[in-house]
């Protein structure tokens, strides 16, 4: 009797020691940019907002190109082979280097331009492929910016716009 009731106790007992001692799993996120700044306090602060905190159940990986932008190729995938489970982009740039050394870590690109041009997407519609974000100054918007600067403000006759061709956002 006493050696059931010692199985018994251990049957009982050992599921719940198990789901005591069961680790938080350690969220790894790569970050492929230029350069640190306070731009990426915004990212920690969301993060964080949603049970993401570093030290606990989040990894930071930070990769700065620091102005070398032949740097996100190695960067990129030294990203993807260390396994992080998501990486985060600025800039074309970076965006293109992520998206050429992996196509199973999903992207985030947290800045860019012309992503349909550049091939990174299919249509921001449906962008297909590990790749999503944000973008910016798109020509396919421009019609739709006059249009709303036309109900806003039905007298005006010209618009002016300022504008860098080249510039690559970040």
């Amino acid at each position: 009797r006493a050696f059931i009731g010692s199985v018994a106790c251990g049957l009982f007992a050992s599921p719940l020691s198990a789901f005591a001692q069961q680790a938080t799993k350690i969220h790894r996120v790569g970050v492929l940019a230029n350069t640190e700044g306070p731009t990426w306090d915004g990212l920690r602060r969301g993060l964080r907002e949603l049970g993401y905190v570093e030290g606990r159940n989040l990894a930071m990986e930070w990769r700065w190109a620091e102005g070398r932008s032949e740097r996100f190729a190695d960067f990129a995938i030294e990203l993807a082979q260390s396994k992080v489970d998501l990486i985060v982009t600025s800039g074309n740039q970076a965006s293109l280097a992520a998206k050429k050394a992996t196509s199973s870590i999903p992207i985030v690109m947290a800045l860019g331009a012309n992503q349909v041009k550049l091939g990174l997407v299919e249509s921001l519609a449906r962008p297909g492929g590990n790749i999503t974000g944000v973008s910016r100054m798109l020509a396919e918007t421009d019609a739709k910016r006059l249009e709303l600067i036309r109900e806003m403000l039905p007298a005006t006759n010209r618009v002016g716009v300022l504008a860098n061709a080249r510039a690559d956002p970040g």
